[in-house]
C-alpha cells in the first residue's frame, strides 16, 4: 500500500519512465490512474517472481543438504560393510585353520583348553565348539 501511495505522488511523465525503466509494455496510451495500477501489478508480480526464485534456491539448497546427508551416510555404510567382510573373512580364516585338522587333533584342542562335552560331537560341531570358546588354531 505504501508503494502505490508512493507512486501516486509521481507524475504521468514519470510514471512512463518508470514503466520503460521496468521493461513494462503497453504504457504509452494510458492515464495516470492506469499507470499507477501497471506499476503497481509490475510490482507485485516482480516480488512475487522474486520470492519464488528464492524458494527454488531454498529448496535447492535444503536438496543438497540432503544429498550429502545421503552421500555421508553411503560412506559410513561402505566402512559397516567393509569391516564385516573383514570380520568374515577372519572369520572363514579361522575356520580353515582348525577345519584343516583332524578330529583327533580338535579332541586334543578340547581337552588343552578345558572344553567339556566333546566326545560325542563329529569333527564340524568340535570346529564350532572351539571357535565360541575363542580357540583359533
Amino acid at each position: 500500500m505504501l508503494f502505490t501511495l508512493t507512486i501516486a505522488n509521481l507524475t504521468k511523465a514519470e510514471l512512463v519512465a518508470l514503466c520503460r525503466e521496468m521493461g513494462v509494455r503497453g504504457y504509452s496510451r494510458l492515464n495516470k490512474p492506469a499507470l499507477i495500477q501497471l506499476v503497481a501489478a509490475r510490482s507485485v508480480a516482480d516480488d512475487t517472481i522474486e520470492r519464488q526464485a528464492l524458494a527454488i534456491e531454498c529448496i535447492k539448497q535444503a536438496g543438497q543438504r540432503q544429498l550429502e546427508i545421503l552421500r555421508r551416510a553411503e560412506r559410513e555404510i561402505a566402512l559397516v560393510v567393509k569391516e564385516q567382510v573383514q570380520a568374515v573373512q577372519e572369520l572363514e580364516c579361522t575356520n580353515s585353520a582348525l577345519r584343516a585338522k583332524t578330529k583327533p587333533e580338535l579332541i586334543v584342542l578340547c581337552k588343552q583348553h578345558g572344553i567339556k562335552k566333546y566326545s560325542t560331537l563329529r569333527k564340524k560341531q568340535l570346529v564350532e565348539l572351539l571357535h565360541t570358546n575363542g580357540i583359533m588354531a
